[in-house]
Order: structure tokens, then sequence, then C-alpha cells
């Protein structure tokens, strides 16, 4: 696989398949649906020398384009994946951002139970304790190892420093950047290792890529920097818990990517 990749990396909260339906509030699950929980832009440069994976909030209202029977329309941007699937949410975000997409991942919530635990787990670090019911997680305050539950917990926390999405955001920035350091350091050198770890991630994710796809990608990724960023984004004037996206600054951002 060469050349610049764009890659479309989607948490998704749907409570339909297998180990999803016990997730979220009752009113979710009895209203089966799926929404974008996560949104990512993961840019891989031609010369595999640093990757970033940009977050995009959900709360973000957005000129969505018109996706089968939904009419084009103002409206926030998790919209476009709960109502027209990956295929809007994809043709949204390249028309938004001018960039191609060339893969979408999407991940629901045992898809991703399931990667970390392949991985042996993942290490974070934090400030304060954390008990919220709701996200079924009760850490203490310093470095914890969790599992595939507690990670799925950690990254749909909401009752924890100052609730915001954009808060949200920077905890999982910090975890899926765990994830890819240790998959790096311990599965990337290791041939064997990581097409047993494709293999099954592959079981937990639809996507376009292949098993054999995934396995040069993560080849090439062996020793390549990897970053994070957020769109820039300020308060929807219209709605103080909606936000738009910062200009000229997102579309600068966008632009160092092309």
């Amino acid at each position: 696989m060469s050349g610049t990749r764009n890659i479309l990396v989607i948490g998704s909260d749907t409570r339909e398949g297998a180990g999803n339906e016990r997730y979220g509030p009752e009113s979710a699950r009895r209203n089966a649906g799926q929404r974008s929980d996560t949104i990512m832009i993961v840019h891989i440069p031609a010369d595999r020398g640093k990757a970033t994976a940009v977050s995009v909030s959900r709360d973000s209202m957005v000129r969505i384009p018109r996706c089968g029977t939904e009419p084009a329309r103002l409206d926030m941007i998790n919209s476009a994946y709960a109502k027209g699937g990956v295929s809007c949410l994809r043709a949204t975000l390249e028309k938004l951002t001018g960039l191609r997409l060339h893969h979408t991942v999407d991940v629901d919530f045992n898809g991703f139970k399931t990667m970390v635990d392949a991985l042996g787990g993942v290490t974070v670090k934090l400030p304060r304790p954390v008990d919220d019911a709701a996200a079924k997680l009760k850490l203490p305050a310093g470095e914890s190892v969790l599992n595939g539950e507690q990670a799925l917990g950690y990254a749909r926390l909401r009752h924890y420093g100052d609730g915001s999405d954009i808060a949200r955001i920077k905890r999982q920035q910090a975890l899926v950047l765990a994830m890819l350091k240790k998959a790096q350091r311990q599965l990337v050198a290791d041939p064997a290792k990581l097409k047993a770890f494709l293999g099954e991630m592959r079981k937990g994710v639809r996507t376009d890529l292949s098993v054999e796809e995934m396995y040069e990608l993560g080849r090439q990724l062996q020793e390549v920097e990897m970053s994070v960023a957020a769109v820039p984004w300020e308060p929807y004037p219209g709605n103080p818990n909606r936000i738009q996206w910062k200009q000229p600054a997102a579309t600068a951002l966008f632009d160092s990517l092309k």
C-alpha cells in the first residue's frame, strides 16, 4: 500500500450486533440505531514520516450534502452517519475538508473491546479518580492498565472533568495514541503477532481494508511518529450546546494535510 492515505475511523454506538445490546441507557437500547460516537480522520503521508489523527466533534454543526432520500441540510455531523450511514459521513467530510478519504474503519462497542484485549490492555493516567455508574467504570487516580471493558467505559465517559464533548475527545485521543504506540512496540516488529492481532481486529470492525492491506500498512507504520489534533472550533451561535468549525483555522489544518 503506497501513496498518501486518509482513513476515516468511526466509533459507532450502535446497539445492533452481538455484545452491543447491553450498553447505554434503556432508551438507546430500545431505539436501536447508530450514531458516530467518535469521528477521526487518520492522515498517513506518502513518505510515512508522520501520521496525524484529527478528531471531529460529533456536536459540530455543518452543512451535510444530500444523501439518498435525505436532503442537504445544516445539522450536527453525527446525524450524517445516523441517517445516511458510513457513505454519507464520508461524503460530508470529503466536502468539508477537501480531502479524499481512501478507506473507512467502523468500530462498534464490542469491536473496540476486542481490539484492546487483543493488545493485552492499554495504559492510561488519570489526574483524579473515576466513579461513574453510567460508564460502568471505577478507577483510582494515577496510572491504570485497562482491559477492553474498562477502556470502552473510559472512551464513553461523560461525567468527568467539565463533561464536554471536547474534553471527551481529548481523552479518546490519548487512549487511541496509547493503543497505537503499544501496537508499534509489541506487534509491528513481530509479523506473526501482528497478523494474529489484525485477524482478531478484522472480526470486530467493518472496513474496506483487507487483513493483507492492514498488515502492509501496519508494517509501514513501524517507525512512524504519531500525533493527534482536533478541528479548531468555536461556540455555535444558535445553540450553546453545539459548536462550529472555526475559520480560517479549520481550513488551514486540512490544507496542511493535502
